[in-house]
């Protein structure tokens, strides 16, 4: 038995000695949730990616909007309410897309974690492809962890194994050259 934590942090006991058939089922049904994910997961960084260019689309164009103004001729007290007022509204955009923005983060936690769970199951039924993942395959330690060092996103890098960013460096320089 493999114990797992769920979204309470409760253990939950995944069945380590399913039939193959079971197994097969199981990997099926799970690469069609991981592809879910997956499709989940680009659409939320779509979204801040669109909100993200938005926002700083209206702040450029709030500050050439001004600069146009200011060398326009318009009187200082129409320039300076109209100033506020389109500062306040950019300012009122800034904070809803920083909201929406850290609501959409939440959600991709989320997916990345259900992400990690099924590789985590894909290499506890075939321990033999472990070196070929590159992310972490547990869900104690979500993807978007802070890089340190050598370690990108958790990544093995391990030297040897055929994922390790050293062998594709050489493959590449070698290649170039």
């Amino acid at each position: 038995m493999t114990l797992m934590a769920d979204d309470f942090g409760r253990g939950i006991e995944l069945e380590s000695h399913m039939s193959p058939d079971g197994q097969q089922h199981a990997a099926s049904f799970l690469l069609a949730e991981y592809n879910v994910l997956m499709a989940a997961l680009s659409a939320a960084w779509s979204a801040s990616l669109t909100r993200t260019s938005l926002y700083l689309g209206v702040l450029s164009a709030a500050g050439v909007a001004f600069g146009f103004a200011a060398q326009g001729g318009v009187d200082s007290t129409t320039f300076l309410a109209v100033a506020w007022v389109v500062l306040l509204l950019v300012l009122f955009l800034g904070v809803a897309t920083f909201v929406r923005l850290v609501q959409v983060q939440r959600e991709s936690m989320v997916y990345l974690t259900g992400m990690n769970r099924i590789r985590h199951f894909f290499q506890e039924t075939a321990p033999g492809i472990r070196p070929y993942f590159v992310l972490p395959a547990n869900d104690d330690d979500p993807p978007s962890s802070a890089v340190s060092g050598l370690e990108w996103y958790g990544a093995r890098l391990d030297p040897g194994s055929p994922t390790s960013p050293f062998r594709l460096r050489g493959a590449i320089t070698r290649r170039a050259a």
